[in-house]
């Protein structure tokens, strides 16, 4: 018994429980609720952040696809002829030895000029020299689309991980207020809501740049359409 009374007689702990005594007798406060990491709710707390303009991996899927499909047919149009254009000069010079009509022979030097165009036929190996160029063309888009795609979804999923921290973190200040919880419990999440802060920052670096690859892709004339059209899809950061 002794012992017991020992443990209650601390300061530390006699006052958090003379805290919890006062609040749960003259409290009654509505019990904190926590926003879900996979949904939205109007009734919990405001989250900090926008809400994120893609909300399912399927949309997310279809905006992949779309955005390839964009910037392929973004790629400036070449001619499928790629031959090879080779021009020669002649000049050749004869004696000419005529007969007219009255029965008179003439001798003249004859000269001529001639250019001309040596041009190879379209061989299949330039065939698949085209094919190639075009393989590698749409890979490229494809990385691009798909990174494009994948900070899309890393973003939601980083927002919603930081409206969750930031609710804990303001859970944690309200206990630190009230005298239940230490102030470490707060830094804890503080220290993990800058640390996802941080991470969205560098999120944003790799839509940029995927942003920018994919506009690589376009001629001048259609790429102010398709950046717009990759600034809608990013939404509001």
């Amino acid at each position: 018994m002794s012992m017991h009374l020992t443990h209650l007689a601390r300061p530390a702990s006699l006052r958090m429980l003379l805290a919890g005594i006062t609040l749960a007798t003259y409290c009654h406060a509505v019990p904190f609720g926590l926003p879900p990491f996979l949904s939205d709710d109007d009734t919990l707390p405001p989250a900090p952040l926008r809400k994120p303009s893609v909300t399912r991996q399927t949309e997310v899927d279809r905006i992949g696809l779309d955005v390839f499909e964009r910037a392929v047919q973004c790629w400036p149009a070449q001619s499928l002829f790629r031959g090879e254009i080779a021009f020669e000069g002649r000049l050749h010079g004869a004696p000419l030895i005529q007969l007219d009509s009255n029965g008179q022979w003439s001798q003249h030097r004859y000269s001529s000029a001639n250019l001309v165009a040596r041009l190879p036929l379209y061989s299949s190996l330039e065939v698949d020299r085209e094919r190639e160029r075009e393989l590698n063309r749409r890979l490229h888009a494809a990385d691009a689309a798909g990174e494009f795609s994948l900070t899309l979804m890393e973003r939601e999923r980083l927002q919603r991980e930081l409206r969750l921290m930031t609710a804990l973190e303001q859970r944690a200040r309200e206990r630190v207020r009230a005298g239940v919880a230490e102030s470490s419990e707060q830094v804890r999440y503080l220290e993990r809501v800058a640390a996802l802060d941080g991470e969205l920052l560098r999120l944003r670096g790799r839509m940029t740049r995927a942003q920018l690859q994919l506009v690589s892709f376009c001629s001048s004339d259609k790429a102010a359409e398709f950046t717009r059209f990759l600034q809608v899809q990013m939404g509001d950061w």
